[in-house]
C-alpha cells in the first residue's frame, strides 16, 4: 500500500512540474498585444547628420582680391565674420564667412574692407570681386542670399573651389578644397573671395554658418 501511495505522489509531482513549465509566458507582449522589446534600432545610425545641397541649387564664383595675407588684416576680416574663431572643436581651420541678405549688406561689406581687398581688378583667369557680384541687386536679394568666404595667403598655382555645401536644418557649412596638384608652385601669395549665391528658400532655417 505504501508503494502504491508513493507511486501516486511521484506521478502527481511530475504532472505538477509539467503544468508549471507550460504556464510560463516567455513573450514580451503586453495585454493589448503590443511588443515591449527593447532591442535597439540601428538602421539609421550610419546616416549622415548633414544633407548635401545639390550643386545645381547654388552658384560659386572665385574672385581675386589682392596679394598676401597680412596677419593684421586677416584678423580684421576674421573678427567680423560669422565664424570668428580660427578653428572648430576638432582643430579644423575655418575660413571667414559673411552672409548678405540685402544690397545694403553687400555695400557695407565693400565699405568695411575696401582698404584690405582689391575689389575691382581681375587676375589671370579670376574675375574681380566687383564683377562677381555685379548681378546682386535688389531684385536678386528678394529671393536669394549671398555668402562671401575669404581664403588668403595661398600660392597662385593652387586652385580652390567650394566642393560641397552641407545643411542639417540648422547649420549651413561650406567645404573648400584644393582642386589641383601643381608640380611646381609659385612663391607669390594671393587672396580669394568665394561668392556663393543660393536661394533663401533652400536655407530658410539656417542659424549658424561655417566654412572649412
Amino acid at each position: 500500500m505504501k508503494k502504491i501511495s508513493i507511486l501516486i505522489l511521484i506521478l502527481i509531482f511530475a504532472f505538477s512540474i509539467t503544468a508549471c513549465s507550460g504556464a510560463i509566458d516567455t513573450s514580451t507582449e503586453t495585454e493589448n498585444g503590443s511588443d515591449t522589446s527593447t532591442e535597439k534600432d540601428t538602421s539609421g545610425e550610419s546616416e549622415n547628420k548633414y544633407g548635401v545641397i545639390s550643386p545645381e541649387k547654388y552658384e560659386v564664383t572665385v574672385s581675386y582680391v589682392g596679394a598676401g595675407d597680412k596677419s593684421q588684416d586677416y584678423e580684421i576680416v576674421r573678427e567680423k565674420a560669422l565664424n570668428s574663431k580660427k578653428s572648430d572643436i576638432y582643430g579644423n581651420l575655418r575660413y571667414p564667412i559673411y552672409k548678405m541678405d540685402t544690397k545694403e549688406d553687400l555695400e557695407n561689406f565693400k565699405s568695411d574692407f575696401e582698404e584690405i581687398f582689391v575689389m575691382d581688378s581681375p587676375y589671370d583667369n579670376f574675375p574681380s570681386f566687383e564683377n562677381a557680384v555685379a548681378t546682386c541687386d535688389e531684385e536678386f536679394f528678394e529671393a536669394n542670399a549671398l555668402f562671401i568666404i575669404y581664403l588668403g595667403g595661398t600660392s597662385s598655382s593652387c586652385l580652390y573651389d567650394v566642393t560641397e555645401v552641407l545643411f542639417d536644418g540648422f547649420v549651413l557649412k561650406f567645404e573648400i578644397r584644393q582642386i589641383n596638384d601643381p608640380i611646381v608652385t609659385n612663391c607669390d601669395e594671393i587672396g580669394y573671395l568665394f561668392t556663393v549665391k543660393i536661394s533663401k528658400s533652400e536655407i530658410k532655417d539656417a542659424k549658424m554658418f561655417d566654412a572649412h
